[in-house]
């Protein structure tokens, strides 16, 4: 949100009337593109949790047969 206020100022106060388009542009840019990108993470973190799940159950399932059988790993 500052992004959409604070470019179109800053590129006004450095560029004049021109300046302030562009900053407005880059500002409602930014204003689309990180929450997107935020999004595409996120989804990105929790499709790398749901693959790296089966091999964490199998490495926790050997630890407790390790452990009953008096093995401390």
């Amino acid at each position: 949100m500052a992004g959409l206020v604070g470019m179109p100022l800053v590129g006004a106060k450095n560029e004049g009337v021109s300046g302030f388009f562009k900053g407005l542009g880059a500002g409602v840019l930014g204003a689309v593109v990180l929450p997107t990108m935020g999004v595409v993470n996120g989804v990105m973190e929790i499709g790398g949790g749901i693959a790296n799940t089966p091999e964490v159950r199998m490495r926790r399932r050997d630890e407790l047969e390790g452990e009953r059988e008096g093995n401390w790993i």
